[in-house]
């Protein structure tokens, strides 16, 4: 196997990197700043005699209260008027933006065998494989069942919508750029990048039978990644040795280092399997902790998953780093990453950097 550490895309190093986690900001939804609130028709509210509750004339035609003119008791009014907007902006809003997922959740017990399912899956994925017992048990905890039509879309590549998931019943396509790479059966975690590094999704994923539905069960992104960021302390003085052995750091001053241990993830793969794909969107930068990757270009993926073809390009070895490009500059991979099959375990272990979406 290989593991390779991802790092926590929430710190944010310069205004360059802030401007990109700034611009996957919803528009109008600044609502705790009075002067920059929407108003109910799209625009501003630039001073009170904008409001409508203030705006023209009373009934005995005096003037409303403006900023000039306002008394104590004009002024207690016109702060209730504008909470009672923004209490009106804060509920439409949240009601615009329904989470399109929860209206696939059923009522359902978790019966052992479901359990065992669920953890079994969770201990074979490349982002879940790092969590200790007690870890997986809290998500298997928490999750909730979900059931999908055949053909129904469950995530859509590019969408933000936050979910892990693992099949119990039916299967699922994945394709990526509208063509199918890969099938999963029952048993399979769908979804773990874009939660651990709460970036858009980057495949869609679709049900695909054999029945008229398929039952997944599925957990919050907030819940596993508080449940990642735990175990990530319990691995600091791991992952702080790590980043010493990096060159890349090496002009980086001790409170630098700390900050780029504390956001690292650890990834594990299995011997053969891609760590990333040509062309597909990741926000990740990744370093190999243990094992070799092999860089393949112009390789084609075939509905099942497997690699046919394309060119070896070199080796990435433990301390190197890929992937800087799509970080900095959001760019397609340019090459596809696969964990070598000439070692046996211990699995290789990548650990990452990456650019995300806020909570």
């Amino acid at each position: 196997m290989c593991s390779l550490v991802g790092g926590e895309p929430g710190i944010r190093p310069g205004p360059a990197a802030f401007e990109i986690w700034h611009s996957w900001q919803k528009p109008g939804q600044d609502l705790h700043l009075l002067l920059g609130a929407p108003d109910l028709d799209g625009g501003d509210i630039k001073d009170a005699s904008s409001c409508p509750e203030t705006a023209g004339t009373n009934e005995d035609g005096s003037k409303p209260p403006t900023p000039g003119n306002l008394h104590d008791g004009d002024s207690q009014r016109l702060r209730n008027s504008v909470r009672r907007k923004m209490a009106t902006l804060k509920r439409d809003s949240q009601t615009d933006h329904v989470d399109p997922v929860s209206i696939h959740r059923k009522e359902r017990e978790k019966s052992d065998e479901t359990k065992k399912l669920i953890s079994t899956a969770m201990e074979q994925d490349r982002i879940c494989a790092i969590l200790d017992a007690s870890d997986i048990q809290k998500i298997v905890d928490e999750m909730e069942y979900f059931e999908f039509a055949t053909d129904e879309i469950v995530t859509k590549q590019g969408a933000t919508e936050h979910y892990l998931f693992v099949t119990e019943k039916g299967n699922l396509e994945v394709s990526l750029n509208e063509a199918p790479v890969a099938t999963l059966g029952p048993g399979s975690v769908v979804g773990g990048q874009g939660v651990l590094y709460n970036c858009p999704r980057g495949a869609t994923v679709s049900a695909k039978g054999p029945g008229p539905t398929c039952g997944l069960w599925g957990v919050e992104g907030k819940v596993f990644r508080q449940v990642l960021q735990t175990n990530a302390q319990r691995r600091y003085t791991e992952n702080r040795a790590f980043v010493d052995s990096i060159k890349m750091f090496e002009g980086l001053d001790s409170k630098q280092k700390d900050r780029i241990s504390e956001a690292f993830f650890t990834e594990v793969f299995q011997p053969g399997a891609r760590v990333v794909t040509q062309n597909e969107p990741s926000p990740v930068m990744y370093f190999l902790k243990k094992g070799e990757l092999r860089i393949v270009c112009g390789a084609e993926v075939c509905s099942n998953g497997e690699l046919r073809g394309g060119q070896q390009l070199g080796a990435i070895n433990p301390g190197e780093g890929f992937g800087e490009r799509a970080l900095l500059y959001n760019e397609p991979r340019s090459a596809t990453a696969i964990s070598s099959s000439s070692t046996s375990p211990p699995p290789r272990n990548c650990t990452g950097a990456a650019r995300r979406s806020p909570s």
